[in-house]
C-alpha cells in the first residue's frame, strides 16, 4: 500500500468576491474611519488528491496550478459530507493597529455568502477551515516579535483530533480580479496582506493542511455479490494511543522568497482524558446508507492528528439483504485493527499532509443453509 505525501505542498484555496452593498451611517463623527457594508461571497477551490509541485511562476488560473473546486475535492466522499462543517474562520487584523475582527462564512449550497462591516484600509488575513473542528475557538492570537508583518501564531481549543473533516489553515493571502482569472501579481506563500476598497474586493486564500488522513476504499467480494447486499450505516475510526480532543498551536512566518509559512504545528491533549473516538460515518436514515458493489469502491476519508500514532481500529456497521432487498442481517459489526507503521516505506513520515489509503473487502466466511447454499456471514477484509 502506497502513502500519497502532500507535506506543504497541498492547498486549499478560496475565492471571496465582495461587492459593495451601502455605506455607513453619514452621521460619522470628522475624523471618523469610514466603514462599509459589504456581501462577500467565497468561491473555494482545492488540489486534486495527488502529488503535485508548486508552481512559482505567473500562471493560468485555476487549472495550472492543480486545483478544483472544493466541492469536487470532496466528490468521492458524497456520503460524509453531512458530517463536514465547510465553515472558514477568518480574522482581520488591522495594520493600524493589530485590531482583530473575526468572522465566519458558511456554506449554503454551492456558495459561502456573509455580510460583513470592515474599513477601507490595510489588513492581515488569516483563518482555518472547518470551523466547527475547534469546538472552543480560536485564543491566544498573537504576532512574531511583536509585528503581525512578521507573522501570527493561535491557538485551535478543542479540536476533535479524528474527524472527517480535513483541517486546514490559510497560507496565503491577496487580492485579485473577480473574473475568476486569479490573483494580482505577487501573490505568494507567506503574503497575508489584503487592501479593502470601497469597489470590488477579491480575496485569494490558499489553505495547507496540518492533519493527516487515511482514505477507506470499500468493496463487496464479487461471488457474495451475486447473494446479497451489503450497505454500511456507521463508521468509526479510534485510537488508544491518542486524546479524543486536542489544542493546536499555530505558527506562521510571512516572508517574501514564496516559502510555505507554517513554521510549525504542535498538538497538545494534556488537558482531556477520553480517548480518539471519531465518527466518520452515520445514515439517520435508512435512505443515506452507502451500497456496496464488487467494481466500484466506495470511499470514507478519515483525518487524524499527526504523531507518534500507530494502532487504529476502524469500526464498520453495516446490514445484510438477498436480492429481493429483504433484510436478513441487521447492525452487523466489523472491527479491523491495522498499524500505520507497518505500511511506512522508505523515507516516509505520518507528518501532517500525508495520505494513506487502504482497501477493504466485505467476504463471507462460512456456508449457511437456508432454502438453498447460500453465503451469510459476511466479514470485511483489510488488504
Amino acid at each position: 500500500m502506497k502513502c500519497i505525501d502532500y507535506k506543504t505542498m497541498r492547498w486549499l484555496l478560496l475565492l471571496a468576491v465582495v461587492l459593495l452593498l451601502t455605506g455607513c451611517s453619514d452621521s460619522d463623527a470628522p475624523g471618523d474611519r469610514k466603514k462599509e457594508h459589504v456581501q462577500v461571497e467565497l468561491r473555494p477551490y482545492a488540489p486534486s488528491l495527488v502529488e503535485f509541485s508548486p508552481v512559482q511562476t505567473r500562471a493560468a488560473f485555476p487549472d495550472d496550478y492543480g486545483y478544483v473546486t472544493y466541492n469536487d475535492l470532496y466528490s468521492n466522499y458524497t456520503p460524509q459530507q453531512s458530517l463536514v462543517d465547510a465553515t472558514i474562520h477568518t480574522f482581520f487584523i488591522s495594520k493600524d493597529d493589530g485590531a482583530i475582527e473575526q468572522g465566519t462564512f458558511s456554506k449554503s449550497g454551492d456558495t459561502w455568502r456573509s455580510t460583513v462591516e470592515m474599513e477601507t484600509k490595510q489588513f492581515f488575513l488569516h483563518g482555518f477551515i472547518p470551523d466547527r473542528v475547534a469546538l472552543e475557538g480560536v485564543t491566544d492570537i498573537a504576532p512574531l516579535e511583536g509585528n503581525y508583518q512578521n507573522g501570527i501564531t493561535y491557538k485551535l481549543k478543542k479540536l476533535s483530533s479524528v474527524s472527517p473533516a480535513d483541517v486546514c489553515v490559510v497560507v496565503a493571502a491577496g487580492r485579485g480580479d473577480d473574473e475568476n482569472t486569479g490573483p494580482d501579481e505577487g501573490f505568494a506563500l507567506g503574503k497575508f496582506d489584503f487592501q479593502a476598497k470601497s469597489d470590488q474586493n477579491c480575496i485569494y486564500l490558499l489553505f495547507d493542511h496540518i492533519y493527516a488522513s487515511l482514505c477507506f476504499s470499500f468493496k463487496v467480494d464479487e461471488d457474495y455479490n451475486k447473494l446479497r447486499t451489503i450497505r454500511i450505516k456507521k463508521l468509526r475510526l479510534l485510537s488508544t494511543e491518542m486524546k479524543k480532543y486536542v489544542d493546536a498551536t499555530v505558527t506562521l512566518t510571512a516572508n517574501t522568497t514564496g516559502a510555505n509559512p507554517v513554521t510549525s504545528v504542535t498538538f497538545s491533549g494534556a488537558s482531556y482524558t477520553e480517548t480518539a473516538a471519531g465518527l466518520l460515518f452515520n445514515a439517520t436514515d435508512p435512505t443515506n446508507m452507502v451500497e456496496l458493489d464488487d467494481t466500484t469502491a466506495s470511499e470514507f476519508l478519515g483525518c487524524f492528528v499527526p504523531g507518534n500514532y500507530n494502532r487504529f481500529t476502524l469500526e464498520t456497521t453495516y446490514d445484510v439483504y438477498d436480492k429481493k432487498d429483504n433484510r436478513v442481517r441487521k447492525d452487523c459489526v466489523a472491527e479491523n485493527y491495522f498499524y500505520l507503521n507497518s505500511y511506512l516505506t522508505t523515507g516516509t513520515s505520518w507528518n501532517r499532509g500525508t495520505m494513506l489509503k487502504l482497501s477493504l473487502t466485505v467476504i463471507p466466511t462460512y456456508l449457511y443453509m437456508l432454502s438453498e447454499p447460500d453465503l451469510d456471514n459476511p466479514t470485511v477484509t483489510l488488504k
